[in-house]
């Protein structure tokens, strides 16, 4: 039951998220102007979903991504780079953790991310965007 309620908490951030910048771009693009034909309010309304549900699609990539380990490599050089430059640990660089070691680490405490809400928010903005482009060409 708490599984399903934080994919539902994730699905309306994502919602909420993606319908904001949908109409930061349908309103960049002058449709809420007045004097706009219909044909150009179904253009605009296209072009808003396709790239508000890109945008969050891409974000649940993103997140997906991170839940399997692939920023890993990138944290351990940036952890690296800080502690031999900053700190006083510059005489004991070999005493350090391999990247095996790290990576081994950092699976067991790895929580499990929600990202299948955040795909299926951007995969529906971007089917309604192909429906409305259909919707434009039969016009």
């Amino acid at each position: 039951m708490e599984k399903w309620k934080s994919n539902l908490i994730t699905a309306a951030i994502a919602f909420v998220v993606a319908t904001g910048v949908m109409f930061g771009v349908i309103g960049g693009r002058g449709i809420f102007a007045g004097d706009v034909q219909k044909i150009d309010v179904i253009r605009h309304l296209s072009d808003g979903f396709l790239i508000s549900g890109g945008i969050v699609f891409c974000l649940g990539l993103l997140v997906w991504a991170g839940s399997k380990g692939a920023y890993d490599g990138i944290s351990y050089g940036i952890s690296n780079i800080i502690n031999m430059r900053w700190t006083n640990s510059r005489m004991d660089w070999h005493k350090k953790e391999s990247f095996a070691d790290y990576r081994e680490r950092k699976k067991g405490k790895r929580k499990s991310t929600i990202w299948a809400p955040i795909l299926i928010v951007g995969a529906a903005f971007m089917i309604v965007s192909f429906a409305l482009l259909g919707a434009y060409y039969t016009l």
